[in-house]
């Protein structure tokens, strides 16, 4: 079981880490600096964007942990 859930939040975390770094690029502008509408959407973006890599190791973690059992 748990190495079902760690798959399923690797899988999460790559395919979020992957869609906000093509936002990422697509905020650039010519002068390669990011631009967010306004300061909280940049905050959330950022939060977000954290809690991908988060899910990426709780998914190692927990195929570990079944692993193990």
């Amino acid at each position: 079981m748990y190495y079902f859930f760690g798959v399923l939040l690797i899988i999460t975390g790559i395919v979020l880490k992957i869609y906000f770094s093509k936002s990422a690029f697509e905020r650039r502008n010519q002068a390669g600096i990011e631009e967010f509408s306004s300061y909280w959407v940049m905050q959330l973006v950022r939060f977000l964007e954290k809690l991908t890599t988060l899910f990426i190791i709780a998914g190692v973690v927990l195929i570990f942990i079944g692993d193990t059992q």
